[in-house]
């Protein structure tokens, strides 16, 4: 509409500059003011339409009304998608850097190392000769003289340690956390119980009271239960 205007207007100056006759221009005029009225006309039209229409949105807003997508209001369309990145370069390896060997040891504890040799079976245990000097140390401690009438030396029956190994102590059933052992263990640090194939430890596991154990949890059920321990 307001290209149409313009048009009108345009075409009014031209006939103008061209020079017409006072009735001509008159006409042309009057014309040109009854288009723009009909212009005007028809824009108040509008106006007051889309004004009734904001009205009632208001009105259904203010009564709890929701707007309906597609007729209240209408989304835009979705953005084109943008182009992926070009992936970017390799980085180059690294340099490896080798460490320094570690010092040699071993895991166990002092502890940990007498039980094993204590436990060792006959065919495994090491030999005397094993042992730098004890043979001839132990020879010396036999021919030295005690003190007193009874005189004699210490023999390698006195040094001998008898050692209970593998002892049958019974089966969890769940339930049960008192269970007695045949001896008692000297020193009571000796002592070792296996449940199952997992080593429990004193006091953390179980406590000891002269040849009676008790399990802080009841073993389960089936499991075997084992002692091993010095008297």
């Amino acid at each position: 509409m307001p290209n149409q205007v313009k048009e009108k207007v345009e075409a009014f100056l031209k006939i103008a500059t061209e020079g017409l006759s006072r009735a001509d221009f008159t006409k042309a005029f009057k014309t040109l003011t009854a288009f723009v009225q009909r212009v005007k006309d028809s824009l108040e039209v509008r106006f007051i339409v889309l004004e009734e229409k904001l009205d009632t949105k208001v009105s259904k807003l203010k009564d709890g009304y929701t707007p309906i997508k597609g007729k209240d209001y209408f989304d835009g369309k979705d953005g084109a998608i943008g182009l992926t990145g070009a992936m970017g370069a390799t980085g180059e390896q690294g340099e490896s850097i080798t460490g320094l060997n570690g010092a040699d040891g071993s895991p166990d504890t002092p502890r940990l190392i007498r039980d094993k040799l204590e436990f060792l079976k006959d065919e495994d245990k090491l030999s005397i000769e094993a042992v730098g000097n004890l043979e001839k140390r132990l020879q010396d401690l036999e021919e030295r003289p005690l003190g007193g009438k009874g005189g004699g030396g210490l023999s390698y029956a006195a040094l001998d340690i008898h050692l209970v190994d593998n002892e049958a102590v019974g089966t969890g059933d769940g339930v049960t956390t008192d269970f007695s052992i045949n001896n008692m263990p000297n020193p009571t640090t000796s002592l070792h119980i296996h449940v199952g194939t997992v080593e429990l430890f004193d006091t953390d596991d179980f406590t000891l009271s002269e040849q009676t154990i008790t399990f802080l949890t009841a073993p389960p059920t089936g499991a075997k239960i084992r002692a091993n321990y010095r008297i």
